[in-house]
């Protein structure tokens, strides 16, 4: 083989490969705008969920004052005593 033809080569196997580079960037920037856009609706669903509860919580809480209290004072009572075990 000569100079010239294995130059010709070389140079034919770079543009593959830049070719193969721009493609593979092109893929990874497309799988990672379709990420984006996945995270960013789940976000979404999940700020709705929380409202959503948020909403049942503060029902329940009108409903139920005084079971909401007491609820409350459970908790803090049983938190108070998981504290002071430490």
């Amino acid at each position: 083989m000569s100079a010239a033809k294995t130059l010709d080569l070389i140079d034919e196997l770079r543009a593959v490969v830049a070719d193969a580079q721009a493609v593979l960037s092109g893929q990874g920037a497309e799988a990672l705008e379709q990420g984006k856009a996945g995270l960013a609706e789940l976000a979404s669903d999940a700020r709705a969920r929380a409202e959503e509860l948020r909403e049942e919580a503060a029902r329940y809480v009108r409903e139920h004052p005084w079971q909401s209290v007491g609820i409350a004072a459970g908790l803090g009572v049983l938190l108070g005593v998981l504290l002071a075990r430490r």
